[in-house]
């Protein structure tokens, strides 16, 4: 692509700006007419190729069955483990009410 005035001038080879002006104007209609090639190329190549992805509408529920499950999953981690710290306190509590009563080996 042309960037600088110095390379548009020696390129056209003129200072005419009547000259430079036709030049710029048909360099500018090549490019447009380029991206209107390439933009219904690209518009043929995906009308032609089938979406790879499902709807939206069915990610989006298969997302909130994944999330649905895995808040499951956790709440019954967290349940087990209230469960399991409960039962740890009730040990310990009752092994220090026991620890109180001389007990012989046979009787611990």
């Amino acid at each position: 692509m042309l960037h600088f005035k110095d390379d548009i001038l020696q390129l056209i080879q003129s200072n005419e700006p009547d000259v430079i002006q036709k030049y710029l104007t048909d360099y500018v209609l090549l490019l447009q007419n380029k991206i209107d090639q390439f933009t219904a190329e690209l518009l043929a190549q995906t009308s032609t190729c089938p979406s790879t992805l499902p709807p939206l509408e069915i990610i989006d529920q298969r997302l909130k069955e994944f999330v649905r499950l895995h808040h499951l999953d956790l709440l019954r981690t967290i349940n087990y483990q209230v469960s399991k710290l409960n039962s740890n306190i009730l040990i310990k509590k009752f092994s220090k009410q026991l620890s109180t009563f001389r007990l012989t080996a046979k009787q611990v």
